[in-house]
């Protein structure tokens, strides 16, 4: 080698040292026995040592975990053998005992000769990573468990084209194809055959398009070729740039429903045909028929109080289902929105998940927006206060002076709440017979009664700690007992309410009432 060209190349050199000696990853080289040649000094600041102390010693002799350093001298070994560069991954525990991962990336560099002279390598923590992606694995499977649970929907997705490309559990069951049979075929299949030849589904598809979406309620045809009414609607799918991806549609079926109603207008059409035929031919009668006239007005008229305690009754299930769509899968879809949230945030920088998980919020916020519809379709609220609150106030404190337990009568979110006469005579009923089971059976030293609203709900609580009872046991011998479970769960019932006993031998006992507003 020429000598005067040696100080340009050591220059090289160490411009080069000094380069890596910048990086933030760990950067290092190893000869075949796995002997450190070169750490930069990031590397060194880990070790707590100087280049001089570190180099040429192994990773045994810098106190490698016995593990750690067999598989990385094998990767080595590898590379030297192989010449071909190799990639992997190695858990780690810092000082402070915080588990992570590194991963790593060993090079082959090569002679003048051609043969392997030495194995460069780079490390980084992805510890960051490896959480970040564990998490979105998580929030994917609780999205996907939350659609394949929805079982009384079909929740169906399409491409561009129509082509379905998702079908949960619902929609296996409402429409009886099994996801193998029905992916990659178009949702035209789903359709009557004359409804095809209108060209619905053309039509719905054009709606979504210049809307954004399309309602749809009309006869649809299972794989068995029978047909079933459904109610649903379609949604764009774009992507982050706007950029149209697809389709999603959620459909119930409603053929229950539209059975019912076509039923009840057969049963109204012949009742009044009946009547009228009746009264033609009481019409033309004597006299002595006018009581069975009368007699006949006043079965109308109870079929007519009978239909309104029908429709009654069917609030009072509304309110139920009003109930356990917000107490239950509304949280779950604000607590997945509030975690798919997180997880973007934490992924601008990995382009394919942000934009999977911008996609799986579109679709959870259009599943909230939903079920808080529904919820308020079903459950409106009409309030009038009749004095509940010093009723109740002024019987814990006339029962606590006549027993002589000490009692304490609450309130919370009640200023602005006016209750109905049938809500206000049946919570105050529950709490007299709670509290009067107390006095005469629960030995108690103290007693408390609890009157709050949470959002839609009016919640009574009535605790003692008392001997408490066996549930089950008392529930079989109430009658000879007299604690009034069932009048309690009845008077709860007339209100579109429930009732909840906790109680156990020595545990005490709260009844829990709550009431839709």
């Amino acid at each position: 080698m020429d000598n005067s060209q040696k100080p340009e190349q050591d220059n090289d050199k160490g411009f080069l040292i000094m380069a890596l000696s910048t990086i933030t990853d760990l950067v290092y080289s190893f000869d075949r026995d796995g002997r450190f040649l070169y750490a930069n000094q990031p590397l060194l600041d880990i070790w707590g040592l100087k280049a001089e102390d570190a180099i040429g010693k192994t990773m045994a002799e810098l106190d490698y975990d016995k593990d750690v350093e067999a598989n990385l001298l094998a990767d080595i070994r590898q590379v030297f053998d192989t010449r071909q560069s190799l990639r992997g991954e190695t858990p780690y525990t810092s000082p402070e005992g915080i588990k992570g991962f590194f991963e790593y990336i060993f090079n082959p560099q090569f002679a003048a000769d051609g043969t392997v002279e030495l194995v460069s390598g780079s490390t980084r923590d992805i510890s960051g990573r490896k959480e970040m992606e564990e998490r979105l694995r998580n929030s994917e499977e609780r999205l996907r468990l939350l659609i394949e649970s929805a079982k009384d929907y079909a929740i169906i997705t399409t491409t561009p084209d129509v082509l379905i490309d998702s079908w949960n559990k619902g929609a296996e069951r409402m429409f009886g194809w099994s996801e193998a049979e029905i992916i990659g075929k178009s949702n035209e299949i789903l359709f009557t055959p004359e409804d095809r030849a209108a060209g619905v589904p053309k039509k719905e598809t054009e709606i979504t398009l210049e809307k954004g979406f399309a309602e749809d309620e009309r006869w649809h045809i299972r794989k068995d070729g029978s047909r079933f009414y459904s109610s649903g609607v379609m949604w764009q799918l774009p992507d982050r740039e706007g950029k149209l991806i697809g389709f999603v549609k959620i459909a119930r079926d409603m053929t229950e429903k539209i059975q019912a109603e076509e039923k009840l207008r057969h049963a109204h059409e012949n009742l009044e045909i009946k009547v009228e035929e009746r009264t033609s031919e009481l019409a033309a009668s004597n006299k002595s028929l006018q009581n069975e006239i009368v007699e006949r007005r006043q079965i109308e008229q109870n079929r007519l109080t009978l239909l309104r305690k029908l429709v009654t009754t069917q609030e009072d299930e509304r309110q139920r289902i009003s109930r356990e769509l917000h107490d239950h899968l509304g949280q779950q879809l604000t607590a997945l929105r509030l975690n798919l949230e997180s997880l973007r945030e934490n992924c601008r920088e990995y382009a394919d998940l942000y934009d999977k998980i911008t996609q799986t919020q579109k679709i959870a916020a259009q599943l909230d927006a939903d079920v808080d519809f529904l919820a308020w379709e079903l459950r409106p609220a009409a309030l009038e206060d009749l004095g509940l609150l010093s009723a109740l106030s002024n019987y814990v404190k006339e029962w606590s002076l006549h027993f002589g337990v000490p009692a304490e009568f609450h309130t919370a979110g009640l200023d602005d709440v006016k209750f109905p006469p049938e809500v206000e005579i049946n919570l105050y009923r529950i709490t007299q017979e709670a509290l009067n089971n107390t006095s005469k059976y629960a030995e108690a030293r103290q007693a408390s009664v609890l009157l709050e609203r949470h959002n839609r709900q009016i919640t009574l609580i009535i605790e003692d700690d008392g001997t408490g009872f066996d549930i089950k046991k008392t529930a079989m011998l109430e009658k000879g007992k007299g604690l009034g479970l069932i009048g309690m769960r009845e008077r709860a019932t007339l209100v579109g309410g429930t009732l909840e006993i906790e109680s156990g031998s020595g545990q005490g006992t709260t009844i829990f009432v709550r009431v839709p507003l």
